[in-house]
């Protein structure tokens, strides 16, 4: 009866009705709740725009993804995490230098080292799992607990060291080598929000700026995407930031893994409730999320996409053969916005909000003498760093809308993170503000409501 994977499911489920729960709470005590525009473009996007193919609305979902994890990581940094993800850089940097590992290969290996390091340490072995229908003694306790352990740690432990074989060859004990490190960080005894998304943080902490900024940037460069706002001067130096784009690539790969382990379990238990849906424009995005969960829980495919160390990210068409992959395994609805043209001023309000969060007293905008203001800052960032030109006022109006959902966000988090430790089998964060299949109808409402 332990053994029943169904328990271990609907137990981390539980993390979902938490949270999703007091979504709700926290929109409904906000004074403008009815105002937070979450799910839904901030723009009207019905206008007549260039219609997008499939590998743009890709990387624009995942720009978006990005731009969430950006958000998420900027509210919730500490000292303590500064702390703990310094020495553990630290840590790494000798295994691949022991290993003589450089280049993309040590990039990669990088990245599986703190998959494995976010797998063990988001769960706590010493909490007493209880299932409410059943009064368990003891030994039934020490029997959920090692299941659990299996179906959290060991199970995806395995996979992903499947998953670095196929990315390239690499010499030596993987899992010993998480252990290790585990235990000379000590980051298994750390809070709670040191631990819980580690890979995204850690990204977020290696990049100057966001990491969204830089993805977008690639994705211009290359072509992929065109944006009106890119001046073209070359300013943007590719090599001194020549890996963020094959990180965020690599933290996308590893949500999917997530996901893959996750919601197939579970995909047969799943019943849509038609009577939830209506004919409305808004509805038809719940549809689409629907679609795309149930394709991707049940799909015959599933070997999800894993980055290979030969890949060459510079290649135009080894990035659009790599996109077009990852729209497979990717089911996400853009929370920000789904047209192109928002996303300059979009990225440039979250550069507004990080200079407003590391000096508060700074001005954020003026009509009158707007020098040096957050806004300013801002907009220099985008366009000497960036090579992108967009006004200081249009980051300011962007910033009023961004606000409402990043303090949403972070109400949210505050929740999320004083939970127990549920382990690495948990769903995407994304999906407590977007429509999936066991949103509470309260957010739905909520949604229903938001303004076009």
């Amino acid at each position: 009866m332990y053994n029943d994977l169904k328990h271990v499911f609907e137990m981390s489920r539980c993390y979902v009705n938490i949270s999703q729960d007091r979504l709700w709470g926290h929109c409904k005590s906000s004074k403008s709740w009815y105002k937070v525009e979450i799910g839904t473009p901030f723009f009207d996007t019905r206008l007549i725009m260039p219609r997008l193919n499939d590998v743009q609305n890709t990387a624009l979902e995942i720009i978006d993804f990005l731009y969430f994890y950006d958000m998420v990581a900027l509210q919730s940094f500490t000292e303590e995490k500064k702390d703990i993800y310094t020495q553990l850089d630290e840590l790494i940097d000798e295994v691949l230098e022991e290993k003589q590992l450089t280049g993309q290969k040590a990039v990669i290996y990088r990245h599986y080292l703190l998959c494995g390091i976010e797998i063990v340490s988001s769960f706590d072995k010493n909490h007493k799992w209880q299932i409410p229908e059943l009064n368990l003694n003891e030994r039934q306790q020490g029997e959920i607990q090692d299941q659990m352990h299996k179906q959290s740690v060991m199970i995806p432990l395995w996979h992903l060291k499947e998953r670095l074989k196929k990315s390239g060859r690499f010499e030596g004990d993987f899992v010993e080598e998480v252990y290790t490190l585990i235990e000379l960080s000590q980051i298994d005894k750390a809070s709670h929000s040191v631990c819980h998304k580690l890979v995204a943080q850690m990204l977020w902490f290696n990049v100057e700026h966001n990491v969204a900024c830089h993805v977008y940037r690639r994705m211009v460069t290359l072509r992929i995407l065109n944006s009106a706002k890119d001046t073209a001067k070359g300013r943007y130096v590719e090599a001194q930031h020549e890996y963020v784009f094959l990180r965020a690539l690599l933290l996308v790969e590893f949500e999917s893994f997530r996901k893959e382990l996750y919601y197939r379990p579970v995909a047969g238990d799943l019943v849509v409730n038609k009577s939830r849906f209506t004919s409305s424009e808004i509805n038809s995005k719940k549809k689409v999320y629907y679609h795309k969960y149930l394709e991707f829980s049940l799909s015959d495919n599933r070997d999800g996409t894993v980055i290979h160390a030969d890949i060459d990210l510079a290649d135009k068409r080894q990035v659009i053969g790599h996109l077009s992959l990852i729209s497979e395994h990717l089911f996400h609805n853009c929370i920000f916005s789904n047209s192109n043209a928002n996303w300059i001023s979009l990225l440039g309000a979250l550069l507004l909000i990080y200079e407003q969060e590391i000096d508060l007293d700074r001005a954020i905008y003026s009509e009158f003498d707007n020098e040096n203001s957050c806004s300013d800052r801002a907009q220099k960032i985008l366009f000497e760093k960036f090579d992108f030109s967009v006004t200081a006022k249009s980051l300011y109006l962007n910033y009023l809308e961004v606000y409402k959902i990043y303090d949403l966000i972070r109400s949210t988090m505050v929740d999320v993170v004083e939970q127990p430790k549920h382990g690495f089998l948990v769903p995407d964060l994304t999906s407590h503000f977007y429509y999936h299949a066991d949103i509470p109808t309260k957010v739905l409402e909520l949604l229903e409501e938001v303004k076009r």
